[in-house]
């Protein structure tokens, strides 16, 4: 009697999206393409950018109210930036192909590729729980007092009497290292990927691996933008968010346009 063999199951690699080695300094132009673009549509681009302050000021406020809830306001701002990323993208996208994008069609561009979008944000917002209880465990192995204050003033206390002994030390600086491996991670995932989903150039887990790839590949340009958008981060930050309405539209430009020359 014959025997049946079992079905042979084949499984596609994923086609990774090769990036290209640009120069040290390209970080730099990236941002000055990104601030011609946003001089080309100053109305649309500064109306988003408001609506993303607002967003993050809403949720500072909220944060300095009750601390303790701080990480869980930043993961839902992890929900709502990518969504808002990807119309600057696109806005870029149609800037460079010849058309100003009109509010409405702005509008609809929140909507395009939501599917995609609120998958990235869920994979960005897993990444932040992970951050957030690691960190949880180092402030349990060193202190329970650093973060015992229910209040913005005095936790930003707590933390600075903390520098005075050596185990204070040692927790802030174990805290540090842990945010920065996170922080990496989180901006090799996604200093690509989004962009890559709104060309319609391939699905969500090939532009994560892509973009993971490009970071490694090209580490020290990588790390280059990664500082540039870190210091504007802090500046918009200290201003209470009010630069961010003109910082976030141009570093949204600038972010596609890197894009465009790694990739192309």
């Amino acid at each position: 009697m014959p025997t049946t063999q079992p079905p042979v199951v084949h499984y596609d690699p994923i086609h990774v999206v090769q990036s290209k080695k640009v120069s040290a300094t390209a970080p730099f132009q990236w941002l000055a393409h990104g601030l011609q673009t946003y001089l080309k549509i100053p109305v649309q681009a500064t109306i988003f950018g408001l609506i993303f302050a607002s967003i993050g000021l809403a949720i500072t406020n909220a944060a300095i109210q009750t601390p303790q809830f701080v990480f869980a306001f930043w993961s839902g701002f992890l929900l709502v930036g990518p969504m808002f990323a990807t119309v600057l993208y696109r806005m870029a996208k149609r800037v460079e192909d010849g058309s100003a994008p009109s509010m409405q069609s702005c509008s609809r561009l929140l909507f395009n590729n939501i599917k995609m979008t609120l998958i990235f944000s869920v994979l960005l917002a897993v990444v932040m729980i992970a951050w957030i209880r690691i960190s949880g465990i180092v402030v349990a192995l060193y202190s329970s007092e650093v973060l015992s204050s229910t209040s913005f003033v005095g936790t930003l206390q707590s933390l600075s009497s903390a520098m005075a002994t050596e185990g204070g030390r040692g927790f802030v600086f174990t805290l540090l290292g842990v945010g920065g491996v996170f922080a990496l991670i989180m901006f090799a995932v996604s200093a690509w990927s989004l962009p890559m989903i709104v060309d319609d150039r391939t699905d969500i887990a090939t532009a994560v691996v892509s973009s993971v790839k490009a970071v490694m590949d090209r580490l020290g340009t990588t790390l280059i933008w990664g500082g540039i958008v870190a210091a504007l981060t802090i500046v918009g930050m200290a201003t209470y968010f009010v630069a961010f309405i003109v910082i976030f539209p141009i570093l949204g430009f600038a972010t596609w346009h890197g894009y465009k020359e790694m990739f192309n």
